[in-house]
């Protein structure tokens, strides 16, 4: 949200996306261009007048069911936190990936991120169907999938922050 603004009852909320298609956790951890890519954006937002108020995150498609990705998330978060310079631990909330995906068993691992990062959250994708027309690789969510998880995730962030 833009410093010290909010728009009548409800804060305004910038996302600054860092989407990276097709990519493991491991590609997105310090010392990696794409983290690197990701301080600077966050930095930028800052620099603009915004406060990073917490993290959404989606991610899990390349590391399906990789036990050692919950800790890799939580590692990733940890260096965000600190390099961006958030010693509030401000909220950061995951989603489930489709639970009829290809996927799906990669959701008990998004679960656990709940309890292993400070002031972390999950989102359900308990009900949202698969995007009809993903026919290959049966992980996404559609047009109005998109647009409820998305809901999802701003429900439980406003929950998170008290707003």
């Amino acid at each position: 949200r833009p410093a010290g603004q909010l728009t009548q009852s409800k804060p305004s909320i910038l996302l600054v996306p860092c989407a990276l298609s097709g990519k493991s956790i491991n590609d997105m951890k310090k010392g990696t261009s794409n983290y690197t890519w990701f301080i600077n954006r966050a930095k930028s937002a800052v620099q603009l007048g915004g406060v990073i108020e917490g993290f959404i995150f989606h991610q899990g498609e390349s590391d399906c069911g990789q036990s050692s990705w919950p800790n890799a998330v939580k590692q990733f978060v940890t260096d965000l936190r600190t390099d961006l310079g958030l010693t509030n631990n401000p909220p950061f909330v995951a989603g489930e990936l489709p639970r009829a995906s290809a996927c799906s068993n990669h959701n008990p691992l998004v679960n656990q991120l709940s309890t292993l990062i400070t002031n972390g959250y999950v989102v359900s994708s308990e009900g949202i169907p698969l995007d009809p027309a993903d026919t290959q690789y049966r992980m996404h969510f559609g047009h109005d999938g998109s647009i409820e998880i998305g809901k999802r995730f701003a429900t439980k962030m406003t929950e998170a922050l008290k707003w």
